[in-house]
C-alpha cells in the first residue's frame, strides 16, 4: 500500500469517527433535552409552565431567551418584539409604545413577577392596575433586584420623560440575586456594593446571545446538565465558612436600603413620586389559603429558609417608615384558587389581585400629583 492509500484509509477512518462522534453528541444531546423536560415536569416543586398557553409561552421564551447584554443594567430582553401576546419597545421592556396614550404615566419597575412570565399583556400586574386616569408602563425584567432598578429608572425617563410616579415591587429578586460572597471571598451583599449579584444564567444567555454565530457546546443541554452537577459537587466540598443567617440577612436588608436612598435621589431630581412596595409571595400567604400543589412549592423551595426572616427584617426596620415601604404581603390573602406557579411567580389571577392593591394605593394620591 503506498502513501497515497495510507491517506486516504486515514482520512476515511477519521472521518468515520468524527460522523460517528457528532451523530452520537446529537442523540446525546436529545436525550438530555428530553430527560430535563421529564425531570421539570414531575418536580412539583418547581415552576408549572403548564398553567398557560403554549403559543403564550414561546412568545416569552423567546423573549427572554434571546435576552441581550446592556452596559448600563446587566442585561435587556429582546427589543421591538410584536407578537400576539408579548410587545416590546426598543429597550426590550414590555410596552406596547404604540397604545400609549393621554393618561397619567406610572413606571412600575421590578423583576420577572413584574414583567409577569406566566401571562399575556393583559395579564400583567401593570396593565390590570391601569385605570382610566393612569397608564402604568411594565419595566419589569426577570432577575432585576433594586440593584439593576437604579440604572433602569434613569433609562426609562430619559426614554418615558412623562413618568410622574414610580412603582418600585420587590423583595423576591432582593433575595434571589443575594450571594454571601465573591470569588475573592469579599462580602458584595455590602451597601457599598450597589450591584450586587445578577442572575449568571441570564448573563450567560444575554452574552452569548450577542455573538449569534457562537455555537458553542456551552449552549446544550449536556453543558446545562454537566454545570448543574458540577456546581452541586462544588458546594457539597465547599470549605468556607458561611455567613450566619442573621448576617446574610441583615447584608441584604442594608444593601436594600442604601439602593432606595439612590432611587429616591434621582426620584426627587426629577419630581417623581416613588412608592417602594414589598411583594408578597407563597410564604406570606396563611396555610389554610394554599392548594395541596401550592403547599408542596412552599415546603420544598430554596427560599423557606429566608424569605419569612428577610421580610421581617424589611418591613420591622426603622428605614422602612422613613421611605415609606408598603407592605403588599397581603395583597393575596382573598385567593380562592391556585394562582402561584412556583414560591413567587403569579398567574392572571394573583396578578390581578396585587393589582387591585396598587389600585387602592394610586386612588389615595392627591389629586396634585
Amino acid at each position: 500500500m503506498n502513501w497515497t492509500d495510507r491517506s486516504l484509509l486515514l482520512v476515511r477512518k477519521f472521518s468515520g469517527w468524527m460522523a460517528y462522534l457528532i451523530v452520537l453528541f446529537i442523540v446525546a444531546e436529545v436525550m438530555a433535552g428530553y430527560a430535563l423536560n421529564v425531570y421539570r415536569d414531575t418536580r412539583l416543586d418547581l415552576t408549572d409552565w403548564g398553567s398557560i398557553s403554549e403559543d403564550v409561552y414561546e412568545e416569552l421564551s423567546f423573549v427572554q431567551e434571546n435576552a441581550l447584554p446592556s452596559v448600563y443594567r446587566w442585561y435587556s430582553l429582546y427589543p421591538n418584539f410584536k407578537g400576539q401576546h408579548i410587545i416590546t419597545d426598543n429597550s426590550g421592556f414590555r410596552i406596547d409604545v404604540d397604545a400609549i396614550d393621554g393618561r397619567k404615566k406610572v413606571g412600575m419597575f421590578g423583576g420577572s413577577t413584574t414583567f409577569s412570565v406566566l401571562t399575556d399583556q393583559r395579564g400583567t400586574i401593570s396593565e390590570q392596575a391601569s385605570s382610566e386616569k393612569y397608564q402604568i408602563l411594565n419595566f419589569g425584567i426577570g432577575g432585576y433586584s433594586t440593584s439593576a432598578e437604579i440604572m433602569t429608572l434613569v433609562e426609562a425617563i430619559r426614554v418615558y420623560p412623562d413618568i410622574k410616579i414610580a412603582i418600585f415591587y420587590d423583595g423576591v429578586n432582593e433575595l434571589g440575586t443575594a450571594k454571601n460572597t465573591d470569588e475573592k471571598g469579599t462580602d458584595i451583599n455590602s451597601p457599598e456594593s450597589l450591584m450586587g449579584h445578577p442572575f449568571d444564567a441570564v448573563m450567560t444567555w444575554a452574552f452569548e446571545n450577542a455573538d449569534p454565530t457562537d455555537f458553542s457546546f456551552r449552549r446544550s443541554n449536556l453543558y446545562y446538565i454537566y454545570s448543574r452537577i458540577n456546581e452541586i459537587i462544588k458546594d457539597g466540598y465547599s470549605k468556607e465558612e458561611p455567613l450566619r443567617d442573621d448576617d446574610f440577612i441583615n447584608s441584604i436588608v442594608k444593601r436594600y436600603y442604601a439602593n432606595l436612598k439612590v432611587i429616591k435621589g434621582i426620584c426627587d431630581a426629577h419630581a417623581i413620586q416613588c412608592l417602594f412596595t414589598w411583594q408578597p409571595s407563597i410564604y406570606t400567604v396563611p396555610d389554610d389559603k394554599l392548594t395541596p400543589d401550592e403547599r408542596i412549592k412552599k415546603n420544598s423551595s430554596y427560599a423557606e429558609q429566608y424569605y419569612t426572616k428577610l421580610t421581617n427584617a424589611i418591613l420591622a426596620s426603622p428605614m422602612a417608615n422613613k421611605f415609606k415601604v408598603i407592605d403588599l404581603t397581603h395583597s393575596l390573602d382573598a385567593k380562592k384558587s391556585q394562582i402561584f406557579a412556583d414560591w413567587h411567580h403569579l398567574n392572571s389571577k394573583g396578578n390581578k389581585l396585587v393589582a387591585e392593591a396598587l389600585k387602592g394605593i394610586l386612588h389615595r394620591i392627591p389629586e396634585s400629583n
